[in-house]
């Protein structure tokens, strides 16, 4: 209650308000989504009800979301870009760059 009553006297819309306690929340939710290792030597994520939440709240599909944590990108010149499946602590590495990066985003 502190909090949204300091950022009130800072002039912030109840709008924009919403989405910095969205945000953060999502940020502390990506933090808690836990890595298994799977057969074809990537990922699956283990508590997809935690994904679930931070999609939800930073409102994108949670499908996208965890396509972006569990695979990098490759592109190659003149081809089509090759998902390349992360292993548990690689994905556990890029969801907490991913994390890092919407934060910091938030006040940059």
């Amino acid at each position: 209650h502190q909090l949204t009553l300091s950022m009130k006297q800072l002039e912030f819309s109840d709008e924009e308000i919403d989405s910095v306690l969205k945000v953060t929340a999502a940020c502390l939710h990506l933090g808690n989504v836990k890595f298994q290792e799977n057969s074809s030597s990537g990922s699956d994520i283990s508590n997809p009800e935690v994904l679930d939440i931070a999609a939800d709240l930073l409102g994108v599909p949670t499908a996208t979301l965890k396509q972006n944590l569990l695979f990098r990108k490759i592109d190659i010149r003149g081809q089509a870009g090759t998902d390349v499946p992360l292993n548990p602590i690689l994905a556990s590495d890029n969801r907490d760059a991913l994390s890092k990066k919407i934060y910091d985003n938030l006040f940059n």
